[in-house]
């Protein structure tokens, strides 16, 4: 979330090019894990209301899967301090189910107690790989310590999912900045996307830290 209502075009660049980075490491890592070609959509940088971020992702009563990981800058690495985000790895029911069958070989079917047994941890194991392909990009780009959280995984509404992060940032103003990516199968349609939400105090360090003047 982020207290500051606009942004610059250059900060707004700055922010899709951090996006597509960052997306385009946890696609590889996407595409790794499928042995098959994903295609990424250009990042979208928006400012908007909670209701607006809630209809991009279908509508709170859209079905989906989410894995949410949180990060922060390392205690004690005074120019990591103060900066607090979350990313969102959000795919479709169906989607999310194609992609357990590929990668346990199909071994077990859809719906059986086996495969719903192991579905969490397939999913949760997907988001957190390209969860810390996405944040160590950040990282390595513009050399700030961050630390990453164990992945927390829903099946639920999107309203729900997304009440985590609002919760999290909402006390901060009443719009969400966040950078969304959409990533799209070739081999088997995958329909899912990625976003990242932070407030403007760890947008700002982003930016001052690849030479970005505010």
């Amino acid at each position: 979330m982020s207290s500051k209502e606009a942004y610059t075009d250059i900060e707004i660049d700055v922010l899709r090019e951090l996006g597509n980075i960052g997306a385009g490491n946890a696609a590889t890592s996407l595409s790794t894990m499928l042995n098959q070609t994903i295609d990424m959509a250009v990042p979208v940088v928006r400012i908007t209301s909670f209701d607006d971020a809630v209809q991009s992702f279908g509508g709170a009563e859209n079905l989906v899967a989410g894995v949410l990981l949180s990060f922060e800058g390392l205690e004690g690495v005074e120019e990591s301090e103060g900066i607090k985000g979350m990313l969102l790895f959000i795919i479709d029911i169906e989607s999310a189910d194609d992609i357990v069958t590929m990668l346990t070989g199909g071994m077990y079917e859809p719906g059986s107690p086996e495969f719903e047994e192991m579905k969490p941890s397939v999913l949760s194991e997907i988001g957190n790989i390209m969860g810390a392909a996405y944040i160590n990009s950040i990282a390595t780009l513009t050399g700030l310590a961050l630390n990453i959280s164990v992945p927390y995984l829903s099946t639920d509404m999107v309203g729900a999912i997304l009440s985590i992060p609002i919760a999290e940032f909402g006390a901060l103003s009443d719009t969400v900045l966040f950078i969304e990516e959409s990533f799209k199968g070739v081999g088997k349609d995958i329909n899912s996307s990625m976003s990242l939400f932070a407030g403007s105090e760890t947008i700002d360090i982003i930016m001052k830290k690849l030479g970005i003047e505010l």
